[in-house]
């Protein structure tokens, strides 16, 4: 009997050993595979090329003349007009520009130099003349300056002549405007000297034909 459970026990060993290598023989491990990765390639950037803008030189209508100022180009014109203060100022409003007053010494000798152009061209002997601008004082002791609003608000345009500016009156009235005096070449010498300010009074009209103004604008 213990013979035949010895056998029955070897049996069931035997079997169970036998499972358990089939069982190993049939199990498969899969594979490791990685994934696959392309290289990664990237383009080089490249800016928008842009051109260089060219700023338009400013530029002035037919007839004007370009000067330079603080606030850039400027435009005179010399007219001729036997014109007070306020009516100069009119007169170069409807030209659409202003009476103008001069911010360098340059400048105000190129309006000496239109003037006397100008004056040139007058069928009268008479070799002096003036030119109404932009340059006044709020009163006999006030400071004298630029007033036509396109300027540095300097003083380097006020160029005066011998005993400029003065405080003196003429006909009882006080000279709170300033005036551009011209001669022409070979002209007799007299006390004013030509391209140089001088005082007089702003309300008075020239009744001759060798008055005449100064209009400004910006340049465009």
């Amino acid at each position: 009997m213990r013979f035949l459970s010895f056998l029955l026990l070897i049996g069931i060993s035997v079997l169970v050993a036998s499972q358990a290598s089939k069982t190993c023989r049939t199990r498969t491990h899969e594979p490791v595979t990685e994934p696959i990765t392309e290289p990664i390639t990237t383009k080089p950037t490249t800016k928008p090329t842009t051109k260089p803008t060219t700023k338009k030189p400013a530029t002035c209508p037919s007839g004007w003349t370009l000067v330079q100022r603080s606030i850039g180009g400027w435009c005179i014109r010399v007219f001729n007009g036997m014109n007070n203060q306020t009516e100069s100022m009119k007169a170069c409003q409807t030209r659409g520009a202003v009476l103008s007053g001069a911010e360098s010494a340059s400048e105000l000798a190129v309006m000496a130099a239109l003037g006397r152009e100008l004056l040139a061209t007058s069928v009268s002997n008479w070799q002096y003349g003036t030119l109404r601008m932009a340059i006044e004082r709020p009163n006999v002791n006030g400071a004298w300056r630029v007033t036509d609003g396109n300027n540095n608000g300097g003083t380097a345009g006020l160029v005066w002549g011998p005993g400029e500016p003065n405080k003196d009156k003429l006909a009882y009235e006080d000279k709170n405007c300033a005036m551009l005096f011209l001669a022409l070449p070979g002209a007799p010498p007299t006390v004013r000297v030509h391209g140089t300010l001088q005082t007089f009074i702003c309300h008075i009209t020239w009744f001759d034909m060798l008055r005449g103004y100064v209009c400004g604008r910006r340049a465009t």
